[in-house]
């Protein structure tokens, strides 16, 4: 069987102790995408208009862009689901 994106869970049989095992997903255009967003910021607010009021900025924006993929993330995690559209 080929090994899936998805997250998969392994659960011990009834009558042993119960343990679950998550393996985490493979990264998706989603994931890349947001990491190369993140990278063009760094590169605009360190090297090409290097001002503090922009380097703040876009300091804030990646908190944004890293609570929102952190929830895309664990809603991918959680529910074995990539595909939004």
């Amino acid at each position: 069987m080929p090994h899936s994106p998805f997250a998969t869970v392994t659960v011990k049989p009834p009558g042993s102790l119960v343990w679950v095992m998550v393996t985490f997903p493979r990264p998706d255009r989603l994931d890349y995408a947001t990491l190369a967003l993140v990278g063009v910021l760094l590169l605009v607010a360190h090297v090409i208009y290097p001002r503090h009021l922009v380097q703040v900025s876009v300091w804030l924006s990646i908190v944004i862009i890293f609570i929102c993929w952190s929830g895309y993330f664990f809603y991918k995690l959680v529910y074995d689901d990539v595909e939004f559209w």
